[in-house]
């Protein structure tokens, strides 16, 4: 008896640490999904993957043409971006449709963020299903997402992002 009662013990205790990876519950909530393979293409030539954004921070937006409050939202972006140095942040903007459609929009704006069509499972894949959506993301895997134009809450994702990148709000 007392030799099943100590084999009880100890799967019991073998079940209770299986679950200790090592990781917080915290850090796991935060982690997303996975950002998808994708391949674009930087004003400059150099080319965008999922690749560019597994080790770095990443800001990424889904729009198109069409979208009104869209404008809005590149107009946003492009201020981040020029906030934040590109060794720090990648912006990237993702489209479905035709990119040249954005493009003109883009280039009448003067931003300078790379556009990347991305076909209807790349959507699918993170579940985006209202434009314009912005993720931002650290080591390819999305941490946080605001949907719609304006943003509700902007403030909520500002806050994050600066976390994420390391600065410090000085009073």
């Amino acid at each position: 008896m007392r030799r099943i009662f100590f084999i009880l013990a100890l799967s019991i205790l073998a079940i209770l640490l299986a679950d200790c990876s090592g990781r917080s519950k915290k850090n796991m909530e935060l982690t997303g999904p996975r950002i998808p393979p994708f391949v674009g293409k930087k004003a400059d030539g150099k080319l965008l993957s999922e690749n560019s954004i597994s080790r770095k921070i990443a800001v990424l937006g889904f729009l198109s043409s069409w979208c009104k409050p869209c404008v809005n939202e590149i107009i946003a972006l492009d201020s981040l971006r020029k906030k934040y140095d590109d060794d720090k942040i990648e912006f990237m903007i993702f489209t479905y449709e035709d990119p040249s459609k954005l493009k003109k929009i883009t280039d009448s704006l003067k931003t300078e963020i790379p556009i990347i069509h991305a076909d209807s499972s790349f959507f699918s894949e993170l579940n985006i299903d209202a434009i314009p959506t912005r993720i931002l993301a650290k080591n390819g895997y999305e941490i946080l997402r605001v949907v719609g134009s304006p943003i509700e809450h902007e403030d909520s994702f500002l806050r994050v992002l600066s976390e994420t990148v390391g600065e410090r709000k000085h009073n």
